[in-house]
């Protein structure tokens, strides 16, 4: 997903951002970096989960 892109504000509870900060440097990622491919494969999961046929999402990141 190249081009152009947006800012985007989310309010986050504080424990959730504790959370995604380790994870995202868990796996050396951003945070932002992190929120993006989580955002991703829901949207990809969102698009294919009524298709039985369809592919399966893999959530591991």
């Amino acid at each position: 997903m190249r081009g152009k892109k947006v800012t985007v504000s989310v309010l986050l509870p504080w424990e959730l951002n504790e959370k995604l900060k380790a994870l995202a440097a868990g796996c050396g990622r951003t945070r932002s970096a992190y929120i993006r491919q989580i955002l991703r494969r829901y949207l990809r999961y969102v698009e294919t989960r009524d298709d039985p046929e369809g592919p399966r999402v893999d959530w591991e990141i």
